[in-house]
């Protein structure tokens, strides 16, 4: 437990949204929402169940590939995604 939570827990309260969101925001430079993040992961669960079912069974070398594949698609659909992949 970090000393702001353990603050928190003491006056009997849990950050506001506002608050984690800032936090995190200030932390990360971003802020994913647990809804938002949990569509996220079921996207990325369907994307690994498409590479890994079928009649190509692929490496976790080829895996990397088609990620790479469709980083490279996204940057040609918004070039400042490719930009910061390029650049950090």
């Amino acid at each position: 437990m970090t000393a702001n939570n353990q603050t928190n827990n003491q006056t009997g309260r849990l950050p506001s949204l506002q608050e984690e969101m800032g936090k995190m925001a200030e932390k990360y430079g971003f802020y994913i929402p647990p809804y938002q993040l949990n569509e996220m992961l079921r996207i990325a669960a369907k994307m690994m169940n498409v590479m890994v079912s079928g009649s190509f069974q692929p490496t976790h070398e080829e895996c990397q590939m088609i990620l790479a594949i469709i980083q490279n698609a996204l940057g040609l659909g918004c070039p400042e995604f490719q930009e910061e992949n390029e650049h950090g």
